[in-house]
C-alpha cells in the first residue's frame, strides 16, 4: 500500500492541523503521544495545556479554567484559543508545520473560533470506545479528577456537548474518520496511522515525516489509554 509518509529530509511549508476527539479515557493522548514520537509533528494536549496555564502565576484564565475543570465542563473559547495559539507558535519556532490536537476542538464554536483566526482544521480523527471501558481505563490512572463522580461528569459532557461538534464536523465534507479505540495500544497505534494516511488521500498536504533516531516506546503493560 502506497502511504503519505516521507523520509525526514523533505520539509512540507504547510502549516497543517488535525483533530483527535474521543471520549475521556479513549486512548487520544496515548496515540498522540506515540505518533509525536515516530513522526515530525507537535502532539498539543488542549487539556494538559489549560492545566499547565492554570498553575501559572499570574495566569488570567485561572479561576475559568479551575472552574470548568471541577465541573466537568468545557473551557470557553476565549480562554482555550489564546492558550492554543501559544503552543502552536511555539512548535512553529522549532520548524514544525504539522499539528495534532488532542481534546480539540470540543464545541461548534471552538472549531469556528479557531477558523476565523487561524486556518481551518484539516480533519478530525475520532476514537470510539464505549463507556463502560474508558470508566475502567480511566479507573485505573492517578489523576484527581479521575473518580467516578467526575468521570461520569466528563462523559456526560462528551454526550452532551462533544459529540454534537463531532455530527457538525462529520457533515462538513467527509472530515471525521472514525477509528475502533478497542484492543491494545499497538493494535491501535497502526489504525491511528492508516487512519491519517487514508484521510491525507483526500485532503492532500498532511504528510507524516518520519523522525530519522525515534521509535514507538508502548507503556510497560502496553495497557495505558490516556
Amino acid at each position: 500500500m502506497q502511504t503519505a509518509i516521507s523520509d525526514a529530509s523533505s520539509n512540507s511549508p504547510q502549516y497543517t492541523v488535525i483533530g483527535v476527539l474521543g471520549k475521556p479515557g479513549s486512548g487520544k493522548s496515548t496515540q498522540c503521544e506515540l505518533l509525536a514520537k515516530t513522526f515530525k509533528l507537535a502532539h498539543i494536549s488542549v487539556g494538559d495545556a489549560l492545566r499547565e496555564e492554570m498553575k501559572r502565576e499570574d495566569s488570567p484564565y485561572e479561576a475559568s479554567i479551575k472552574q470548568n475543570i471541577c465541573a466537568g465542563t468545557i473551557s470557553p473559547e476565549e480562554s482555550t484559543i489564546p492558550i492554543l495559539n501559544a503552543h502552536i507558535q511555539a512548535a512553529m519556532g522549532d520548524g514544525i508545520d504539522l499539528f495534532v490536537l488532542d481534546g480539540f476542538p470540543r464545541t461548534q464554536k471552538q472549531a469556528e473560533y479557531f477558523t476565523n483566526i487561524n486556518i481551518p482544521i484539516k480533519f478530525v480523527i475520532k476514537l470510539e470506545c464505549p463507556d463502560d471501558i474508558v470508566a475502567t481505563r480511566l479507573s485505573q490512572r492517578m489523576r484527581p479528577d479521575d473518580n467516578p463522580e467526575d468521570i461520569d461528569k466528563r462523559l456526560c459532557t462528551f454526550h452532551k456537548t462533544t459529540s454534537l461538534v463531532i455530527d457538525w464536523l462529520s457533515s462538513q465534507k467527509e472530515m471525521v474518520k472514525t477509528l475502533d479505540a478497542e484492543g491494545s495500544i499497538e493494535a491501535i497505534n497502526k489504525r491511528f496511522v492508516e487512519a491519517i494516511v487514508t484521510k491525507e488521500r483526500d485532503f492532500p498536504g498532511t504528510e507524516l515525516v518520519k523522525r530519522p533516531t525515534e521509535t514507538i516506546d508502548v507503556p510497560d503493560n502496553g495497557q495505558r489509554h490516556d
